[in-house]
């Protein structure tokens, strides 16, 4: 388990960036680098899912990760409605406001979930 939290913490801090990158191109209206990027931050996203999930499967010390990963699969789902309705705007805004501080604050959910 120690393994899969160590890549989350990683993943996670990778997407944060990953994130704060987006937005910026989406703010600098490079939309084609912008989708690149987005594809690739959509597949990290989905993997991060999935360890949380594994996390939560293991269940040893009542672990409860559920939480965070219901609101990161609702803010993805909100990204891509976003995103195809085109207001990049609200799009950069949603990435850089909501969805980095969910990945930024994995850290701490892992301490107070293992505490």
């Amino acid at each position: 388990m120690t393994d899969i939290i160590q890549a989350s913490r990683e993943l996670a801090e990778t997407i944060a960036a990953e994130l704060q990158q987006c937005s910026a191109l989406v703010r600098e209206g490079k939309k084609e680098e912008f989708r690149k990027s987005f594809l690739s931050l959509l597949d990290k996203t989905h993997n991060f899912v999935g360890l949380i999930a594994a996390l939560e499967k293991s269940r040893e010390q009542g672990l409860r990760f559920q939480p965070l990963a219901d609101a990161l699969q609702e803010r993805t789902r909100e990204i891509l409605l976003v995103n195809s309705s085109g207001n990049m705007q609200l799009l950069a805004d949603i990435m850089q406001y909501e969805l980095v501080p969910l990945f930024e604050s994995w850290p701490g959910v892992v301490r107070a979930v293992l505490n």
